[in-house]
């Protein structure tokens, strides 16, 4: 068990409210929508897509929710830090976390609704987002509850907040806040747009902040700039952090003490939307670390997780899926302590 710490997890990240429907590859392009990607779109513009009549789930959402709720309804402690609107939308992300008894730290943003996007399935499974852009990446310094770091085994930081200049400061404090208070600090990967996009401030937070690293092969490798698998996994080596990375169907990297392994991964054939598998991945790979496993069967953890999610709408288990295998064995009685640095600002 790492620590005695009141929360497993507490996350600081983006909350969006999701909306899905099933759409063909002709009505994606009909919509003017890169596939797999994410598109502005203006609150008008969301308003109509809102109304359609094929609309198949509704759910507050995004990464801080898809974990948090995740992880709760798997028997964790957690709690999330984020910003919602001052609207229905960012009532029901209030709700929603009652509901699912994650504490909930809210500032709503005075002048910016709550962020909503539109997740448009195609048969493949591949999903195309319509952003309605909102508060969601405003979480600064002073957003954060620094009893509820001080409080929790693990801070997660989700780099969605890279979206604005308040979210880079908050993610910075975060882990500040995390160092000075023995949390350990976990980075989730995000867009590999926006990894390239601050591949300078990443790399100084990855090698400086960073005890547990969590994305794809792809969003790692546009931060390092590597060209192969081989030379990603030499760099992530001589990172001081537990990493696992994901490669879509494709096998897991996990390093830990320059150790590379690898878990196996068989891919779903009931492939209904895969919102929320990186998310319900992570999940699965902290609550095997916070219960002191190592990060290779944390990985086998967090597959089985991201599995079950793929199969149903939606990035947020039900209370019906949450009944996922865990891991098959009890974690070492002695995990060796991970040394920490200091604070590099």
């Amino acid at each position: 068990m790492v620590g005695t710490k009141h929360y497993d997890v507490v996350s600081i990240g983006t909350l969006t409210y999701d909306i899905s429907q099933p759409i063909s590859d002709r009505g994606l392009k009909q919509l003017n929508l890169p596939k797999g990607h994410s598109t502005l779109v203006s609150a008008s513009t969301f308003k109509k897509l809102a109304k359609s009549s094929k609309i198949k789930h509704k759910s507050a959402g995004g990464v801080g929710s898809n974990i948090t709720i995740g992880l709760a309804l798997n028997g964790a402690k957690t709690a999330m830090i984020g910003r919602i609107g001052a609207d229905n939308l960012g009532k029901d992300f209030i709700k929603s976390f009652k509901k699912h008894g994650v504490d909930f730290t809210a500032n709503p943003h005075p002048d910016k609704p709550t962020t909503a996007l539109m997740s448009y399935v195609t048969p493949d499974g591949e999903r195309s987002f319509a952003v309605m852009p909102g508060a969601t990446s405003e979480v600064g310094p002073d957003d954060i509850d620094e009893n509820l770091i001080k409080n929790s085994k693990i801070t997660h930081i989700d780099t969605f907040l890279l979206q604005s200049p308040t979210g880079i400061e908050g993610m910075k404090y975060a882990a500040h806040i995390a160092r000075q208070n023995d949390s350990i600090v976990a980075i989730g990967l995000n867009d590999e747009n926006l990894m390239r996009k601050h591949k300078s401030t990443m790399r100084k937070m990855l090698e400086n902040d960073a005890d547990i690293i969590i994305g794809s092969m792809d969003q790692f490798m546009a931060i390092f700039d590597t060209k192969d698998i081989n030379e990603t996994l030499m760099l992530a080596k001589t990172l001081n952090a537990k990493i696992a990375l994901t490669q879509g169907a494709k096998d897991v990297y996990t390093i830990e003490d320059g150790t590379v392994s690898r878990v196996r991964v068989v891919p779903s054939e009931r492939v209904v939307d895969t919102c929320g598998a990186g998310d319900q991945f992570a999940a699965g790979v902290m609550k095997g670390i916070a219960d002191g496993y190592t990060v290779k069967d944390s990985a086998r953890q967090g597959v089985r997780w991201a599995k079950h999610i793929i199969e149903k709408l939606g990035g947020i288990p039900t209370k019906k899926q949450a009944k996922i295998k865990l891991l098959d064995g009890p974690p070492p009685k002695k995990p060796k302590p991970r040394p920490r640095m200091s604070f590099a600002a």
